[in-house]
């Protein structure tokens, strides 16, 4: 699970009303797939160790909220697979792109409710892969408190309608659960998970949400110590956190969604978020 520390932001954080965890509960409709085109391009493959919990929707279309577990026996059934979102958020300016997919879970280790998150950083003024998209320069991805970076090298991928980097929730002790990147064991044996695939969930891009009663929902409760990274007032802190060194040279900007109108009609990177 991914903290952010930044006292600000969890001054906000903390003063939404918690959700209160159970034994076991309804599992939620997952909203349908809306992203734009580069965020489906390089949402990640997901597998999940078999002593790790299957992440599930969040909020319904209805804005009801999943009230997570205490008991980890449930996190991990077959028809938990039938009901996940990913959520994901982008920002793009200074000739790289950050795509941010945050992944919720029903509990972690010690506490109930999770948000784990994977970010992918391409660079769009370079000379593109393929199929005409940018290419991917690395991937971030939470470690519980910390977080790992990693060069596109160090990836391994996925091309299936995208170029999407394989990576693996993850048990790492009694204390910790988070997405890894995937190794070589795990891309030369089948996933471990009931599907014996690579997970791509339906994606909720941050405009595809069914309302902006839904998007609130989600954003405006605490999960406990959970933190979800996309809301307005973490998410470039939290790109902050996970940015590499190349883009922070190049003067990536955490807050700056400048260049996503010009990049929109060409790669469907993302789209301006009004500011409220």
């Amino acid at each position: 699970m991914f903290k952010w520390f930044l006292v600000s932001t969890l001054a906000i954080g903390l003063a939404g009303a918690t959700v209160t965890g159970q034994k076991s509960g309804r599992l939620l409709t997952p909203l349908p797939r809306k992203a734009t085109r580069a965020e489906n391009y390089y949402q990640p493959g997901l597998d999940f160790d078999k002593d790790a919990c299957y992440n599930v929707a969040a909020v319904e279309a209805t804005g009801i909220l999943d009230k997570g577990l205490w008991d980890s026996l449930d996190c991990r059934t077959e028809p938990r697979l039938n009901h996940q979102n990913v959520y994901v958020r982008s920002r793009c300016n200074h000739g790289y792109c950050a795509h941010m997919y945050a992944y919720y879970f029903e509990l972690d280790a010690s506490h109930n409710f999770d948000w784990e998150h994977v970010t992918v950083w391409t660079r769009y003024n370079v000379g593109g892969d393929k199929n005409g998209y940018p290419l991917i320069t690395h991937v971030s991805n939470s470690k519980h408190s910390s977080k790992e970076i990693h060069p596109s090298g160090d990836i391994r991928y996925q091309e299936q309608n995208g170029w999407h980097p394989l990576m693996v929730a993850h048990y790492q002790n009694a204390n910790s659960r988070w997405i890894r990147a995937a190794n070589w064991d795990d891309v030369n044996s089948p996933p471990e998970n009931h599907w014996k695939a690579w997970i791509k969930a339906n994606l909720v891009g941050w405009l595809g949400f069914p309302s902006l009663n839904v998007q609130q929902k989600l954003t405006g409760p605490n999960f406990g110590v959970a933190y979800l990274c996309l809301k307005d007032e973490g998410f470039g802190g939290c790109l902050d956190n996970f940015m590499p060194d190349e883009q922070r040279r190049a003067g990536f900007d955490v807050n700056n969604d400048g260049e996503c109108g010009t990049l929109m009609s060409i790669y469907g990177t993302c789209k301006v978020v009004a500011q409220v």
